[in-house]
């Protein structure tokens, strides 16, 4: 059995690691969803300015 007092230890060791875990999960599912949207924003760029430079070239 556990000794009188040592519970709340491990009840505080199991709230700061699952804090920590879903402390990680936040930053590297927001960090996705920040990639994802910089990736489309550079795409839609860079078919602009072929786009653009076509134009130029064919004028």
């Amino acid at each position: 059995m556990i000794e009188s007092g040592m519970w709340i230890f491990l009840v505080e060791a199991a709230a700061a690691g699952s804090l920590f875990a879903g402390l990680i999960w936040w930053v590297v599912k927001g960090t996705g969803e920040r990639d994802r949207k910089l990736k489309e924003f550079d795409d839609k760029a860079r078919n602009d300015a072929e786009t653009a430079a076509n134009k130029t070239d064919n004028a």
